[in-house]
């Protein structure tokens, strides 16, 4: 029974999280819903490709690779729990500067000074790309009188 928790938590909590998304977007203007809506979407097609996999055993994980396969998934959900709840006070680039290397090394990724150079770099490009490129507002920190 372990076994089958292990398997197909992650695909209810993907269910969950579409869910959630889908009902979320009932206030967005008519424009603004076409980009949340296809994610969501999108989200619930692949879930249900691996669902289906998973039954039919195409994507059955190795005895060994379980229990690590559960932990990573508790690693990823602790620190994406940690990082929406440290957007508010640190805002988005101080917050995803810690998140996305503390989770890439959390994991298991050994190359460390990689880990935070592609972040710094994604996170660089999103930061241009809708703060500056897009004018859209994003969470930020101020310290001092500037904005981070």
């Amino acid at each position: 029974m372990k076994k089958v928790a292990e398997i197909y938590l992650p695909i209810v909590f993907l269910y969950m999280m579409s869910a959630f998304f889908l009902l979320n977007t009932e206030g967005f203007t008519p424009d603004s819903l076409l980009y949340p809506k296809m994610l969501s979407y999108a989200l619930i097609l692949l879930n249900t490709l691996l669902l289906i996999c998973t039954i039919t055993k195409r994507m059955a994980l190795p005895k060994e690779d379980i229990n690590r396969s559960s932990k990573k998934f508790f690693i990823v959900l602790g620190t994406s729990v940690t990082y929406i709840l440290c957007i508010r006070y640190l805002g988005f680039v101080i917050s995803s500067l810690i998140y996305c290397p503390l989770t890439a090394i959390s994991l298991g990724y050994k190359k460390k000074a990689m880990a935070i150079a592609v972040s710094t770099v994604v996170i660089g490009m999103i930061y241009i790309g809708f703060r500056m490129i897009l004018k859209v507002p994003i969470p930020t920190l101020d310290i001092f009188g500037i904005r981070i």
